[in-house]
């Protein structure tokens, strides 16, 4: 379930519980609201990293395969990405 989601079952739970523990189904509606996302204070630094594509991925796996002593940070070095896209590229979570 996703935060929303539960946001929303917690609010269903409250109106079954409503008219037998109504303290309890006021804190249920408390934790709901709990449960939303918050706006920025600030605006995001703006992303310095190369987008992953499919081919930057594949790159990368090319790049692994025939470097099999570089680390994974070496490699995000190399690419200008997180390393930890480049284990994801390895492990075929990254197209």
């Amino acid at each position: 379930m996703k935060i929303p989601e539960v946001a929303n079952r917690i609010r269903e739970i409250d109106e079954q519980v409503q008219g037998v523990c109504p303290d309890e189904a006021n804190e249920l509606l408390e934790l709901a609201d709990q449960l939303r996302r918050r706006p920025l204070a600030a605006p995001r630094a703006p992303a310095t990293s190369t987008p992953m594509t499919d081919e930057l991925a594949q790159d990368i796996r090319d790049f692994a395969e025939a470097n099999p002593g570089m680390s994974h940070q070496e490699i995000a070095v190399e690419f200008n990405v997180n390393h930890g896209r480049v284990s994801e590229a390895i492990s075929g979570k990254r197209a």
